[in-house]
């Protein structure tokens, strides 16, 4: 009796702890977003492309704290009895890898932002424009959502009756998701790759050049001098 008990009140601390870490998470993801977002609408001049794409980011991370984590508190960790079923649970496990891949676009497209920043410098910066982020902040959202409902209508005809959203997420996964879940967080660095790989390392073998040309020619002046100097002497 004491063990059982004993056992009850270790399992229970567990999920007490882990609500507690969910919800330090869910109120620093809310708070420090909320400010990202209000400096952006505030002050104009920090409306850049940059920016409006971490603002993206930043309005994604608040609808994943203010929906997916406490959803997750109670399909995931407390279970609780009336999340069950089939429409249930395909809209809860649909709506949480809908958010994986938002995160996953949206970082792989700030990535490409600074690529093209750094790379191109100024030809990239006199070609993006705010409309071009907005679209592109477009793309990230119908881009994740095609891809996360498209692969999920495979998952309509599992009808394991009243068992919980767990139980479906696991035979969704079984089902599908080992062919298009790992494979979509791969394509959306494809675009990116192959970019630096054609491009980047003939510019950068040019830059590393020229910085070698000026460092020698440096060096020969300053030499030069040295030796006029001692003759002088």
């Amino acid at each position: 009796m004491n063990e059982t008990t004993q056992r009850s009140f270790s399992y229970d601390s567990h999920k007490i702890l882990h609500v507690v870490m969910i919800a330090i998470v869910i109120i620093g993801s809310i708070a420090g977003n909320s400010i990202i977002c209000f400096l952006l609408v505030r002050f104009k001049t920090l409306r850049t492309v940059p920016n409006i794409l971490i603002v993206n980011l930043a309005v994604v991370d608040i609808l994943n704290a203010v929906t997916n984590m406490p959803l997750m508190i109670m399909w995931y960790i407390y279970q609780v009895p009336y999340l069950k079923g089939r429409p249930i649970s395909w809209f809860i496990v649909t709506w949480y890898v809908l958010f994986m891949y938002l995160t996953v676009f949206n970082l792989t497209v700030l990535t490409m932002d600074r690529f093209g920043a750094i790379v191109h410098g100024v030809h990239y910066h006199s070609w993006k424009t705010i409309n071009k982020a907005k679209a592109a902040v477009f793309f990230v959202w119908f881009l994740a959502a095609t891809y996360t409902y498209g692969m999920f209508t495979l998952g309509l005809d599992i009808d394991l009756g009243d068992a919980p959203v767990l139980v479906y997420r696991i035979h969704y996964l079984k089902k599908f998701g080992r062919h298009f879940i790992i494979p979509g967080f791969r394509k959306a660095f494809l675009l990116f790759l192959k970019e630096p790989l054609g491009k980047s390392q003939p510019l950068m073998v040019s830059m590393n050049r020229v910085d070698l040309n000026s460092t020698t020619r440096n060096f020969t002046s300053k030499v030069n001098v040295f030796h006029t100097k001692i003759s002088s002497v």
